[in-house]
Protein backbone atom coordinates (compact mmCIF):
# COMPACT_ATOMS: atom_id res chain seq x y z
CA UNK A 1 0.00 0.00 0.00
CA UNK A 2 1.32 3.45 -0.84
CA UNK A 3 0.52 7.04 0.04
CA UNK A 4 1.97 10.45 -0.70
CA UNK A 5 2.51 13.37 1.68
CA UNK A 6 4.12 16.57 0.39
CA UNK A 7 5.32 14.71 -2.69
CA UNK A 8 7.09 12.00 -0.68
CA UNK A 9 6.04 8.39 -1.24
CA UNK A 10 5.16 6.24 1.76
CA UNK A 11 5.06 2.50 1.11
CA UNK A 12 4.01 -0.33 3.43
CA UNK A 13 3.96 -4.01 2.51
CA UNK A 14 1.92 -6.75 4.14
CA UNK A 15 0.41 -9.98 2.89
CA UNK A 16 -2.94 -8.91 4.35
CA UNK A 17 -4.51 -5.90 2.65
CA UNK A 18 -6.18 -4.55 5.79
CA UNK A 19 -2.83 -4.59 7.63
CA UNK A 20 -1.11 -2.76 4.79
CA UNK A 21 -3.83 -0.10 4.77
CA UNK A 22 -3.66 0.38 8.55
CA UNK A 23 0.13 0.68 8.54
CA UNK A 24 0.03 3.18 5.70
CA UNK A 25 -2.63 5.27 7.41
CA UNK A 26 -0.55 5.37 10.59
CA UNK A 27 2.54 6.40 8.62
CA UNK A 28 0.59 9.23 6.97
CA UNK A 29 -0.69 10.52 10.32
CA UNK A 30 2.82 10.36 11.80
CA UNK A 31 4.21 12.38 8.89
CA UNK A 32 1.44 14.97 9.13
CA UNK A 33 1.93 15.32 12.89
CA UNK A 34 5.68 15.77 12.44
CA UNK A 35 5.02 18.51 9.90
CA UNK A 36 2.53 20.17 12.27
CA UNK A 37 4.94 19.72 15.22
CA UNK A 38 2.41 17.93 17.39
CA UNK A 39 2.59 14.57 19.14
CA UNK A 40 1.39 11.52 17.24
CA UNK A 41 -2.01 10.57 18.71
CA UNK A 42 -1.94 6.83 19.34
CA UNK A 43 -5.26 5.10 18.59
CA UNK A 44 -6.26 8.13 16.50
CA UNK A 45 -8.64 5.87 14.55
CA UNK A 46 -10.82 5.33 17.62
CA UNK A 47 -13.50 7.55 19.13
CA UNK A 48 -16.53 9.48 17.95
CA UNK A 49 -14.63 11.34 15.20
CA UNK A 50 -12.82 8.26 13.87
CA UNK A 51 -14.76 8.06 10.60
CA UNK A 52 -13.98 11.69 9.69
CA UNK A 53 -10.29 11.23 10.51
CA UNK A 54 -10.01 8.06 8.43
CA UNK A 55 -11.79 9.74 5.52
CA UNK A 56 -9.28 12.60 5.66
CA UNK A 57 -6.24 10.31 5.87
CA UNK A 58 -7.46 8.12 3.02
CA UNK A 59 -7.21 11.10 0.66
CA UNK A 60 -3.43 10.63 0.83
CA UNK A 61 -3.62 6.90 0.02
CA UNK A 62 -3.38 5.45 -3.45
CA UNK A 63 -5.19 2.54 -5.04
CA UNK A 64 -4.41 -0.81 -3.46
CA UNK A 65 -2.75 -3.09 -6.02
CA UNK A 66 -0.64 -6.24 -5.81
CA UNK A 67 3.06 -5.65 -6.46
CA UNK A 68 6.22 -7.70 -6.16
CA UNK A 69 7.98 -7.00 -2.88
CA UNK A 70 10.88 -4.61 -3.39
CA UNK A 71 9.67 -3.38 -6.77
CA UNK A 72 9.84 0.33 -7.60
CA UNK A 73 6.79 2.34 -6.60
CA UNK A 74 5.39 4.55 -9.34
CA UNK A 75 2.87 7.15 -8.23
CA UNK A 76 0.70 6.96 -11.35
CA UNK A 77 0.26 3.19 -10.94
CA UNK A 78 -1.47 3.82 -7.61
CA UNK A 79 -3.39 6.92 -8.75
CA UNK A 80 -1.73 9.03 -6.06
CA UNK A 81 -2.74 12.67 -5.82
CA UNK A 82 -0.92 15.63 -4.30
CA UNK A 83 -3.13 16.60 -1.37
CA UNK A 84 -2.85 20.15 -0.08
CA UNK A 85 -3.42 20.79 3.60
CA UNK A 86 -2.76 23.47 6.23
CA UNK A 87 -0.93 22.97 9.52
CA UNK A 88 -3.83 24.42 11.59
CA UNK A 89 -6.07 21.87 9.87
CA UNK A 90 -3.82 19.02 11.04
CA UNK A 91 -3.68 20.44 14.56
CA UNK A 92 -7.47 20.68 14.65
CA UNK A 93 -7.89 17.08 13.49
CA UNK A 94 -5.11 15.29 15.37
CA UNK A 95 -3.97 17.74 18.04
CA UNK A 96 -5.23 18.42 21.56
CA UNK A 97 -8.96 18.94 21.91
CA UNK A 98 -10.74 22.07 23.19
CA UNK A 99 -11.94 20.09 26.21
CA UNK A 100 -8.36 20.43 27.51
CA UNK A 101 -8.42 24.22 27.11
CA UNK A 102 -8.26 26.68 30.01
CA UNK A 103 -8.82 30.43 30.06
CA UNK A 104 -5.11 31.08 30.54
CA UNK A 105 -4.42 29.20 27.30
CA UNK A 106 -6.34 31.78 25.21
CA UNK A 107 -4.68 35.04 24.19
CA UNK A 108 -6.18 38.39 23.24
CA UNK A 109 -6.17 37.46 19.55
CA UNK A 110 -8.33 34.40 20.11
CA UNK A 111 -5.48 31.91 19.74
CA UNK A 112 -5.47 28.75 21.82
CA UNK A 113 -1.93 27.93 23.01
CA UNK A 114 -1.92 24.16 23.49
CA UNK A 115 1.85 24.01 24.12
CA UNK A 116 4.77 26.17 25.12
CA UNK A 117 6.26 26.66 21.65
CA UNK A 118 5.42 29.69 19.50
CA UNK A 119 4.04 27.38 16.82
CA UNK A 120 1.84 25.44 19.26
CA UNK A 121 -1.27 27.52 18.85
CA UNK A 122 -4.41 27.56 16.75
CA UNK A 123 -6.91 30.32 16.05
CA UNK A 124 -10.26 29.63 17.67
CA UNK A 125 -12.03 31.82 15.13
CA UNK A 126 -13.60 29.33 12.76
CA UNK A 127 -12.98 26.42 15.14
CA UNK A 128 -15.76 24.42 16.78
CA UNK A 129 -16.15 24.25 20.55
CA UNK A 130 -18.21 21.86 22.69
CA UNK A 131 -20.96 23.88 24.38
CA UNK A 132 -22.16 22.77 27.84
CA UNK A 133 -25.60 21.18 27.86
CA UNK A 134 -26.96 23.66 30.42
CA UNK A 135 -26.14 26.55 28.08
CA UNK A 136 -27.69 25.29 24.85
CA UNK A 137 -31.18 24.05 24.12
CA UNK A 138 -31.79 20.47 23.03
CA UNK A 139 -32.24 21.45 19.39
CA UNK A 140 -28.91 23.31 19.24
CA UNK A 141 -25.69 21.54 18.20
CA UNK A 142 -23.38 20.21 20.89
CA UNK A 143 -20.40 21.67 19.00
CA UNK A 144 -20.63 25.19 17.63
CA UNK A 145 -18.37 27.24 15.40
CA UNK A 146 -16.75 30.40 16.73
CA UNK A 147 -17.96 33.03 14.26
CA UNK A 148 -16.77 36.26 15.94
CA UNK A 149 -14.97 37.80 18.91
CA UNK A 150 -15.79 40.79 21.10
CA UNK A 151 -13.83 42.98 23.51
CA UNK A 152 -14.79 41.76 26.99
CA UNK A 153 -13.93 45.10 28.62
CA UNK A 154 -16.51 46.82 26.42
CA UNK A 155 -19.13 44.13 27.01
CA UNK A 156 -18.87 43.26 30.72
CA UNK A 157 -18.74 45.50 33.79
CA UNK A 158 -16.93 42.89 35.85
CA UNK A 159 -16.03 39.21 35.79
CA UNK A 160 -19.05 36.96 36.39
CA UNK A 161 -16.72 34.40 37.95
CA UNK A 162 -14.81 36.40 40.56
CA UNK A 163 -16.53 39.81 40.33
CA UNK A 164 -13.15 41.40 39.66
CA UNK A 165 -12.14 43.85 36.96
CA UNK A 166 -11.97 42.57 33.39
CA UNK A 167 -8.27 42.28 32.44
CA UNK A 168 -7.06 44.26 29.45
CA UNK A 169 -7.08 42.15 26.29
CA UNK A 170 -9.86 39.85 27.47
CA UNK A 171 -12.21 38.63 24.76
CA UNK A 172 -15.55 36.93 24.32
CA UNK A 173 -15.82 34.12 21.78
CA UNK A 174 -19.14 34.08 19.97
CA UNK A 175 -20.95 31.15 18.38
CA UNK A 176 -24.37 31.24 16.74
CA UNK A 177 -26.14 30.33 19.97
CA UNK A 178 -23.69 30.97 22.81
CA UNK A 179 -20.87 33.19 24.10
CA UNK A 180 -17.71 32.10 25.91
CA UNK A 181 -15.74 34.43 28.17
CA UNK A 182 -12.28 33.00 29.01
CA UNK A 183 -11.77 34.77 32.34
CA UNK A 184 -8.01 35.15 32.70
CA UNK A 185 -8.50 36.86 36.06
CA UNK A 186 -9.78 33.66 37.70
CA UNK A 187 -9.01 31.09 34.96
CA UNK A 188 -12.67 30.19 34.48
CA UNK A 189 -14.38 29.36 31.19
CA UNK A 190 -17.67 31.23 31.55
CA UNK A 191 -20.47 30.46 29.10
CA UNK A 192 -23.56 32.54 28.34
CA UNK A 193 -26.50 31.50 26.20
CA UNK A 194 -27.68 33.75 23.40
CA UNK A 195 -30.45 35.18 25.60
CA UNK A 196 -28.00 36.53 28.18
CA UNK A 197 -28.13 40.30 28.55
CA UNK A 198 -24.60 40.91 27.35
CA UNK A 199 -24.00 43.96 25.17
CA UNK A 200 -21.35 42.67 22.79
CA UNK A 201 -19.14 45.49 21.56
CA UNK A 202 -15.88 45.54 19.69
CA UNK A 203 -16.94 42.67 17.45
CA UNK A 204 -14.34 41.22 15.09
Amino acid sequence: MVAMVDGDIISKDHKKAEKAIKQTRNAVVKRLCINAKIDYPYAWWQGSEAADKIEFVDKFLGTLISVISGSKVRAHDHELEFIRYRVPQIVAIFGPKPTDMTADDIDSQGNWHFGEGDHEKISLLGSTLPVPSDIRSKDQPTKQEVIAMADAQLSLDNCPGCNGDIPFGSIILITEFAHLFPANCCDNMIWFNQDAETDLEGLE
